[in-house]
């Protein structure tokens, strides 16, 4: 008992100087758990506690429910304190604070939101795919959320597209903030996409375990399915050196400004997409757009670099493009002879076809990190070209369309 007291006085004491995000929010969580606990000598740890962690919950949880780091995997780490807390609470008979209440109310339905087709969580912004018993555990343990389901997060930053089993995850969002974006990836309109039968296109994705000669690449542009223009990442992360060491490796430069509007059909949805990552260099905005059918068995996208609306042309250069799309390692691709297709076979099963209007498509190796420190082997479909800097988009040079068709199941 005396040295649980010690070290809450020493956790009270050093608490300023934890490290800002989640580090903070679990500090003053446990500090209110250990008040709780040691109710008659708490040493008015509860009252602190409770009183920091409103504060971090203001702070750190967006009003959608995402956390203001933007990573999936962050969100679910403070569902999960906040229930905790609370789970303690409720047995020792002490009230939590309404902030506590509200945010796990917002909480639990993102962590649906952001779990793929396979019950793992899809990997963006420092996020891998978190353990699937831990997570079918939380979403469990949460408040129902059955009568809460999405297809967007506004503050967060996220588009999710669901059709009959098929799930699209998008990241329409900018860049989480400073001090919170030490893991951001410089991936906006960058997606995943799955099926019942698992992960179909990927992102490279991360884990806190991962080699620290990969803690940076997989944070770029490259490393995501997205489009990548002159071979440059769309925004830039802070020099490692001084500036790094104090900071933490922050972004310098964000991926942005990013914008996004949905359309429900009775065929199916319509998200158009943009963002701004590449106009300061170029000139060019990068305009994404996606289509998924009703049944989820056709998915189509076009991507386009044109010249905002009103801006005046830096250049008319040519600049070379490509856009990425990386496969799960339980999916094998085969090119067709003319380069303008490929078969996709996901997990030994379903078929689908690729195709794009663009190309020649060539086939590289890629590696994934969303399940394990331990980089493993996959593959990459990458369309290359060349864009004009003074065009609307329009023109066949800086416009590439590509579709997704499952086939016929295998009998």
């Amino acid at each position: 008992r005396s040295s649980v007291m010690r070290q809450l006085k020493r956790l009270r004491k050093t608490y300023k100087r934890s490290t800002p995000g989640l580090p903070r929010l679990r500090a003053a969580a446990v500090l209110a758990m250990g008040g709780a606990r040691l109710k008659e000598k708490s040493g008015d740890f509860l009252g602190r506690g409770l009183d920091w962690l409103d504060d971090e919950i203001e702070a750190q949880i967006l009003p959608d429910g995402g956390h203001v780091s933007r990573a999936p995997g962050q969100a679910a780490k403070a569902l999960e304190i906040l229930l905790t807390l609370d789970s303690l609470l409720q047995a020792r008979g002490v009230e939590g604070s309404r902030a506590m209440s509200r945010a796990i109310d917002r909480l639990a339905p993102v962590i649906p939101f952001f779990t793929a087709a396979d019950g793992a969580l899809v990997n963006f912004n420092g996020s891998g795919e978190g353990n699937k018993a831990r997570l079918k555990a939380l979403r469990k343990a949460a408040p129902d959320t059955t009568s809460k389901a999405f297809g967007y997060c506004p503050h967060t930053g996220y588009q999710r597209i669901e059709a009959e089993g098929t799930v699209l995850v998008i990241d329409a969002g900018a860049t989480s903030p400073r001090p919170f974006d030490r893991e951001a990836h410089l991936a906006p309109l960058a997606f995943e996409l799955s099926t019942e039968l698992g992960r179909l296109v990927v992102n490279c994705g991360w884990n806190e375990g991962q080699p620290q000669n990969f803690r940076r690449a997989v944070r770029a542009t490259a490393a995501h399915s997205s489009l990548i223009l002159n071979d440059r990442s769309a925004g830039r992360l802070l020099k490692e050196g001084w500036g790094s060491k104090r900071l933490g490796d922050v972004v310098a430069v964000a991926a942005g400004p990013v914008s996004a509007a949905r359309k429900e059909q009775v065929s199916g949805t319509w998200l158009e997409s943009s963002h701004e990552g590449y106009r300061e260099e170029t000139g060019l905005a990068h305009r994404r757009r996606f289509y998924m059918a009703v049944d989820g068995d056709d998915i189509r996208g076009e991507d386009s670099l044109c010249v905002p609306l009103g801006a005046v042309p830096l250049s008319n250069a040519e600049i070379p493009f490509q856009i990425r799309f990386h496969f799960h390692p339980d999916v094998r691709v085969s090119l067709s002879q003319d380069q303008q297709s490929a078969l996709l076979v996901q997990g030994g099963k379903a078929g689908w076809r690729f195709r794009t209007d663009g190309g020649p498509l060539t086939l590289e190796d890629s590696v994934y990190l969303g399940t394990g420190h331990k980089p493993v082997k996959c593959q990459q479909i990458v369309i290359s070209g060349r864009a004009f800097c003074d065009s609307d988009g329009e023109t066949r040079s800086n416009r590439v369309r590509w579709s997704f068709r499952k086939l016929e199941a295998r009998k």
